[in-house]
Order: C-alpha cells, then sequence, then structure tokens
C-alpha cells in the first residue's frame, strides 16, 4: 500500500481520534485492535488499509485474520512489507503488532507508548511490548 500519505494535519486528526476513542468500550468489529488502528490510519491519511475487517464476533475476527495468514501476515498485506520498521523506530501514528498479556493486538504509536481498545476505553503500553512496526 504505497499510497498512504498523511494529511498535513494529521497529528490534529489523530489527536480527535484518540479523544474520540478515549472512552469507547472494546466491541468485535467496531472498535478492536485491528478495526482501531485500521480507522486511526484512516483518520490520518484518509485511506482504511484494512477493507477487508468485517465481522462482529471474536470467531469472525479469527476467521478474517487467519484468511489472512495471522495478524503480522495481515499487515503486511495491509500497509505493505516495504513499511516494516523496528518498533523503537516507531513514530506517531504508525501502527504496531505487539504483545498484550500473552496475545497479539495491534496498536497505534503515540510516543513513547502504544495506544488501543481495551474493556472501558483507550488503554496504553509501553513501546517495549511491541514486536513489529509499519510506518503510515
Amino acid at each position: 500500500m504505497g499510497s498512504l500519505k498523511r494529511f498535513e494535519d494529521w497529528d490534529l486528526r489523530l489527536a480527535a481520534y484518540l479523544a474520540e476513542r478515549l472512552r469507547k468500550p472494546f466491541r468485535w468489529g467496531e472498535n478492536d485492535c485491528a478495526t482501531f488502528a485500521a480507522q486511526a490510519v484512516e483518520a490520518i491519511t484518509g485511506v482504511n488499509p484494512m477493507p477487508f475487517l468485517r465481522y462482529k464476533t471474536a470467531r469472525g475476527a479469527a476467521a478474517a485474520v487467519a484468511r489472512h495468514g495471522g495478524l503480522e501476515s495481515a499487515l503486511d498485506g495491509a500497509l505493505g512489507t516495504e513499511r516494516r520498521c523496528g518498533v523503537f523506530y516507531a513514530r506517531r501514528g504508525d501502527v504496531v503488532l505487539g504483545d498484550c498479556e500473552g496475545r497479539q493486538t495491534v496498536m497505534i504509536c503515540v510516543g513513547r507508548h502504544l495506544a488501543g481498545p481495551g474493556v472501558d476505553g483507550l488503554v496504553t503500553l509501553p513501546l517495549r511490548v511491541g514486536q513489529q512496526a509499519w510506518r503510515v
């Protein structure tokens, strides 16, 4: 997906997106880790890199991800392998695949932390839980 280009005011758009999600609870297909990241990328570029994310249940999410070879493979396909970078090179707004309590999760870099949806709203984790990052 070489056509991703950040809007000039991408930082304001990302801040508004994160503020909107601050208290929004986790919900499969609406505010789970993958849809959260895809919608964050859309907020800062105007492009949803993962339109294949159409599900409403955990089982549906697992099937969608499995069809694409797992989360890392799905992110490679959606964002492009040429956009991969080391986690500690990730910049604000980049997509990061990480580990949260033994489960793979997709989050957005917000500086020295990662942000993603939690049970009751936005959660942050230290950047060190990241395993792979993709530049946006």
